[in-house]
C-alpha cells in the first residue's frame, strides 16, 4: 500500500511540473506579432493582430526614444522571460558606457547559452539599474562578442533603423494571459511590465524577434522611499485624529 501511495505521488508531482512546463508556450520561428499574441492574448483573440504593422502601430508601442530607458537609476527591475530567434547568438544586458570601443560599460544579464532557440526561457533573474543605462545584446560567434546593438540610437552603425523597440503592456486583460502562463500576479496600476523586442539590424528584415524578453518593475521590489512613506502615514494619520476631532466636536 505504501508503494502505491508512493508511486501516486511521484505520478502527480510529475504532472505537476508538466503542467507549470507547458505553461510557457513555444514559437518556432515567429515574427513579433506571433510572439506577443503567444504572450498576451487568448487563443482565440489571435487574430487581433496579424501583422507586425499592426503591433508597430498599436498603442502599446513605446518609440521615438521613450523605450531606450524604464525606470530610474536605482530601481530593481526583473527580466521574465526570454526569446531568441533560432538564428540570433544573441546576449541580454546593460549598457551605460561611453562609446561602442568601451567593452566596460556593458554587462551581461543573460548570457545567450541562457535564452533557448525558438522557445520562450523563465529568467526570473532580478538586477539594479546604473545610472546612464540603455539595455542592449551582444551578437556571440564561438564565445566571441561579433556586434553590440543598444538601445540608443547614436551608439550603432544603423542609426537611421530602430534597433530596440518595447511595449507597455498595461493592459489588465493582457496581463492576465500573462500571469496565468507565468504564475506571476502583476496588475497595471502597481506594477510595470514591457516586452522589449531587438531587430539584428545587418540582417535587415525588421521583424524585431531576433532577441525579446519580458521586463517588470515590480512593485514589490520597489518600495515607496523612506520620505514619501512618511508622508503617507502622517497623512493617515492626521486623518484619524482629525475623524476623533469632529467627532468630539459634534
Amino acid at each position: 500500500m505504501r508503494k502505491i501511495s508512493s508511486l501516486l505521488t511521484i505520478i502527480i508531482l510529475l504532472l505537476a511540473v508538466r503542467v507549470h512546463a507547458d505553461m510557457i508556450p513555444d514559437v518556432k520561428g515567429g515574427e513579433l506579432f506571433q510572439v506577443f499574441n503567444t504572450l498576451f492574448f487568448e487563443s482565440e483573440d489571435t487574430d487581433n493582430m496579424g501583422s507586425n504593422i499592426e503591433l508597430l502601430q498599436s498603442r502599446y508601442l513605446m518609440s521615438d526614444g521613450s523605450d531606450l530607458a524604464f525606470g530610474n537609476a536605482g530601481d530593481t527591475l526583473r527580466i521574465d522571460l526570454t526569446f531568441r530567434e533560432s538564428g540570433f547568438e544573441g546576449a541580454l544586458g546593460i549598457w551605460n558606457g561611453i562609446n561602442d570601443a568601451d567593452d566596460s560599460g556593458y554587462h551581461t544579464l543573460i548570457g545567450g547559452d541562457k535564452i533557448e532557440k525558438n522557445a520562450f526561457s523563465r529568467q526570473d533573474w532580478n538586477f539594479t539599474m546604473p545610472d546612464g543605462y540603455t539595455f542592449a545584446d551582444t551578437r556571440m560567434e564561438n564565445g566571441e562578442p561579433q556586434q553590440r546593438w543598444s538601445a540608443d540610437r547614436e551608439l550603432n552603425a544603423l542609426g537611421t533603423k530602430d534597433h530596440f523597440l518595447a511595449f507597455a503592456i498595461d493592459d489588465d486583460a493582457l496581463l492576465a494571459t500573462f500571469n496565468r502562463q507565468l504564475g506571476t500576479f502583476y496588475t497595471s496600476d502597481v506594477d510595470d511590465v514591457w516586452l522589449i523586442a531587438f531587430e539584428d539590424l545587418n540582417l535587415g528584415d525588421a521583424d524585431y524577434n531576433d532577441l525579446v524578453a519580458v521586463v517588470s518593475r515590480p512593485a514589490d521590489l520597489n518600495p515607496i522611499p523612506a520620505p514619501g512613506a512618511a508622508l503617507l502615514m502622517f497623512s493617515g494619520l492626521a486623518g484619524v485624529v482629525g475623524m476623533r476631532f469632529r467627532r468630539s466636536a459634534g
